[in-house]
């Protein structure tokens, strides 16, 4: 399973806590609109239309199977608790660099 894919954003559905409480007949729904606009027979001039289509399959794939999606909407909920920690550490440090310019010019006059 690659990391880096957001299987529900492949299928144009919703992600993130959305996309887990998705039913299995709406992600076979979106997954049939996005299998008659991706096609290769309904894109020939598309040089990644296979690729393209094999993505959708495999992220189909990926959501159909129980166990996989559980292990990827854990894969999503991790990823977004640590994005959560680098912003408030971000935030943190940025506090900081300020307290510390602060003083440094009020050291100086």
């Amino acid at each position: 399973m690659d990391t880096e894919v957001d299987h529900y954003s492949v299928l144009g559905l919703p992600t993130g806590e959305e996309g887990a409480n998705l039913s299995e007949k709406e992600i076979s729904k979106a997954y049939r609109q996005k299998a008659l606009e991706l096609h290769p027979d309904k894109r020939p001039d598309d040089p990644n239309a296979h690729d393209n289509f094999q993505k959708l399959k495999s992220s189909y794939e990926v959501l159909r199977d129980d166990k996989a999606r559980k292990l990827f909407d854990e894969l999503l909920r991790l990823r977004r608790e640590k994005q959560h920690c680098e912003r408030q550490f971000e935030a943190k440090r940025q506090r900081m660099v300020s307290d510390l310019e602060k003083r440094e010019r009020e050291s100086v006059y």
